[in-house]
């Protein structure tokens, strides 16, 4: 009954009070939380990541602002560290007051403000001897990676950025951990891994039971 579970694409349940999505389909199908496992780095920028979900955007004609944008990579990082091992990129996540930030990225985009951003991340270009700033792209090899991504957007676009920094202050989030007003501390991979494989947890469980329960 669990595996029929997996295969669902979306499936909502309500967990601790809030409404949770839970995404494991398909290629997730032998999913298995393996809390000792090793952290594998993929050779990503925040920047490709943040481009991926930015170029969705103006597919589905979605708005995203910059504190939308930081806490859909943050996502993504928290689900590919949980379901994958996948370290996305090597750039420290920080405790911001207004949650998880990627430094690069907030500055990338700050001009903004709270207006939706309408450009690209930039990276820079190694492959002449000057180097050159150009626009971030991604290319997913990785099949499973590319479903995490995808099911982080489908889920979570349709939340305003203040509701997903909502998310990410609540008790005993990797945030609430460190979080010290004017510091801006690192946020620790382990502790992200461990909250989003706890989340992975509670909405296995809940879907358990509401098939059990024939709802």
């Amino acid at each position: 009954m669990l595996r029929c579970a997996m295969k669902r694409v979306i499936e909502c349940v309500k967990v601790d009070g809030c409404f949770m999505l839970l995404f494991l389909a398909g290629v997730f199908g032998f999913f298995v939380i393996d809390r000792g496992g090793k952290i594998m780095t993929q050779s990503f920028t925040p920047a490709q990541i943040a481009n991926f979900f930015l170029e969705q955007a103006e597919k589905e004609d979605i708005e995203v602002n910059n504190l939308k944008l930081q806490k859909l990579v943050y996502i993504a990082y928290g689900w590919s560290l949980a379901v994958l091992g996948i370290k996305l990129f090597d750039e420290p996540i920080e405790a911001w007051r207004h949650g998880p930030v990627i430094p690069s990225l907030f500055h990338e985009f700050k001009h903004f403000r709270k207006d939706p951003i309408s450009g690209r991340a930039l990276d820079l270009n190694w492959s002449d001897s000057e180097g050159r700033l150009e626009r971030a792209v991604v290319r997913i090899d990785n099949e499973k990676l590319g479903v995490v991504l995808r099911k982080v957007w489908d889920i979570y676009s349709v939340f305003t950025g203040w509701e997903l920094r909502t998310k990410t202050h609540q008790q005993d989030t990797p945030w609430e951990r460190v979080y010290k007003e004017g510091e801006n501390k690192a946020i620790r991979d382990e502790d992200v891994r461990e909250h989003f494989m706890d989340n992975i947890s509670q909405l296995v469980k809940a879907v358990k039971e509401r098939e059990e329960n024939g709802l």
